[in-house]
This record gives C-alpha cells, structure tokens and sequence, in this order.
C-alpha cells in the first residue's frame, strides 16, 4: 500500500481524553504508592494513517502495549466510518490473538467501496487495561484517528488484439520476422504503450500450445525476431496482448511464414581439358 501524508490528529474521540481518569497509581494518600503499572497505549494501526490503495477485503487491526481490559474494546469505542457517507461501516470486532489478548480486528461485513473511497478509523481514546489504565495518547506510537483510502476497480479486462493487421516474413533460414498493430486496453486498462505481447509457436494453427510464449516483448514493442527455427520449414506464430494487471488477449487467429533454404557452402570443382578442335571435356 502506498502512503500519503494525511494529518495525524484524535479528532473527536481524542478530545475526550481530557475526560478519561490517566492515572496508573494505586494506594492512598498517607501510605507509600505502588508502583506504577506498565504502560497502556496504542502500538500500530493497520491499515496505518494515510494508506492508499487498500484492497476492498481489508481488515483493520488495532494493537496495544498490552491487552485491554475484557470488554473495553467493541464496536462502540473500535470503529470504521464511510467518510463520503458518514456512516458507520457495519462491522465485526474480536481479538486478533487469543493468546496475547493485545490486538484486536474489525472485519467489514462486506468490502469496502471503490474506487478510492475514504475511510475514517477511530479508536477510543478512554479504552482501559485491565487495572484501570486509560490509553495514554502522549505514549502511543499511532494515532487513534486514523484514515485510508481504498484503490482503483480492479483491472479483470483482457486488450483487444487487431489480429487482420499483424504480418510474418522469413528473414534467413532461421528466423521469422513478426510486426503486428497496437492493441488497445478497455478504458481504465494499461495504455498501448505499456502493453506486452506474448507470441506462441507451432507447426501448424492447431498445433499452437498456450502453455509459455515462445516470445514476451517488452513493453510497447510492435514487432520481434522469433530465432532459432529449422530451415526451409513452415512456422505459426499466435500473438496475445498482456496488460499490466496480467490480462491476455485469447486471440487464435495464426499468421505464418517459411524460412529459406539453408545456404549451400560446400565447394565443388571441376577440372576441363580441351581437344585439338577446341571441345572442353571433363577430366576423369
């Protein structure tokens, strides 16, 4: 998640600090007090103050330096708000580690809107230990007002391939050169520019096997080499825009070429002689 830099501030919740009895001592006026407990304060907020795109399933998690006192922390003093909507997120809250007893979670009943939907943590700042000690705000690592902001819709449209426009030739008698047209992202996709083709090979059109691309092109790239082939043989190649989200296109129209002859290097030569008329003979 990214991090952007809302201002850290208790809001309303944190102003009734003010009203919340802070004293960790116990003991009367005359004798000699005990001494003081451990600290209770916020350790970390997940998601933290500030956090972008946050997935639609997400769970929040509030942490202290020690557990709570048993029904402190419930969905009246943990809360999630909808800040476009100013309602309360309806949610679940339960502790997030049995055993430590220091966590607790809200689990939204349902996911969060999108996209980039803001959302609003609060975390009452007169929660107490189980010996009475109020939330100390002067010690906590994290604040008890806390805002995120959900992410984009996610991406689950594969590019459109122009497969009338892609062409291949034989460039030697061991590579095939392939060009083909931009393809194009539903809007909210990957621009063209940042698009990836995948190309597939085969004997044959229905010989082509979508397992692993013969070829994955850069980004942007609108042509490449398929090397390494056989000479004088026939080639299939199929190509399927990626996007960035992973999408492919399921194109299955091929487009194929035959690479040339091998080139013949072997040297041969022949002797002649010639009569007394002026006839060249083979000799041997």
């Amino acid at each position: 998640m990214r991090r952007a830099g809302f201002p850290i501030t208790c809001g309303f919740l944190c102003a009734l600090a003010a009203g919340c009895d802070k004293s960790v001592y116990r003991g009367g006026g005359g004798g000699t007090a005990e001494p003081a407990a451990p600290p209770f304060y916020l350790v970390s907020v997940s998601p933290p103050n500030g956090a972008l795109d946050v997935r639609p399933d997400a769970v929040v998690t509030a942490c202290f330096s020690r557990a709570p006192a048993t029904g402190a922390v419930t969905g009246l003093t943990f809360r999630l708000i909808d800040e476009e909507s100013g309602a309360e997120v309806p949610a679940d809250v339960a502790p997030a580690n049995v055993a430590a007893g220091a966590c607790y979670r809200l689990a939204p009943r349902a996911p969060l809107a999108l996209p980039e939907r803001r959302y609003r943590i609060e975390i009452s700042p007169c929660i107490a230990a189980a010996d009475g000690a109020r939330l100390d705000i002067g010690l906590s690592t994290a604040p008890c007002t806390c805002r995120f902001t959900t992410g984009a819709i996610p991406d689950t449209y594969a590019p459109y391939f122009f497969f009338y426009a892609h062409r291949a030739a034989a460039v030697s008698a061991s590579a095939i050169s392939l060009a083909w047209f931009p393809a194009v992202d539903p809007a909210g996709g990957s621009p063209s520019s940042r698009l990836r083709y995948a190309v597939y090979q085969g004997p044959s059109p229905d010989a082509i096997g979508y397992d692993r691309p013969a070829v994955l092109t850069l980004p942007g790239a609108l042509q490449c080499i398929v090397g390494g082939l056989e000479a004088a043989t026939d080639y299939f190649f199929v190509i399927r825009p990626r996007d960035e989200a992973g999408n492919e296109d399921d194109n299955t129209v091929a487009v194929g070429a035959r690479t040339f002859l091998a080139a013949d290097t072997t040297e041969i030569a022949l002797l002649y002689t010639a009569d007394v008329f002026g006839n060249l003979e083979p000799c041997g």
